[in-house]
């Protein structure tokens, strides 16, 4: 979705906010609520959240944030919260993809599978 795209999507579905989300090494599902006016800083620089505060990414209190780069293709409303869609972010740490974020250690696992010539079916940005 390009990011007119989605600021048609915004308006036709009266969207206030859009939860970057990313999910933790266990699991759980971490979000931050930003203005649909912020949208081009959530596919561009990432919605910034504080990485220690994450169990699991390896971070300290002085260390810098995580930022959650927005993936447009996942962007989706949430019909049980109205104003609301979320989108699926990937790990960011200083401009580069941080190697604890959930969604590399799933993509390296893939990977080796497919190195192995095995078969791997998932569906983690669902």
């Amino acid at each position: 979705m390009t990011p007119d795209q989605a600021k048609q999507f915004f308006a036709e579905h009266q969207t206030r906010y859009v939860l970057a989300q990313f999910v933790d090494i266990h699991g759980a599902a971490k979000a931050k609520a930003v203005p649909v006016e912020h949208y081009d800083m959530v596919i561009g620089d990432g919605a910034g959240f504080a990485g220690f505060a994450v169990w699991g990414l390896g971070m300290g209190p002085h260390g810098p944030d995580f930022m959650g780069v927005g993936d447009a293709s996942t962007i989706s409303e949430i019909p049980w919260m109205p104003g609301f869609a979320r989108i699926a972010c990937d790990g960011h740490v200083r401009g580069k993809p941080y190697p604890y974020c959930l969604t590399r250690r799933i993509e390296a696992a893939a990977a080796e599978i497919c190195r192995a010539r095995l078969y791997a079916v998932h569906g983690y940005r669902t």
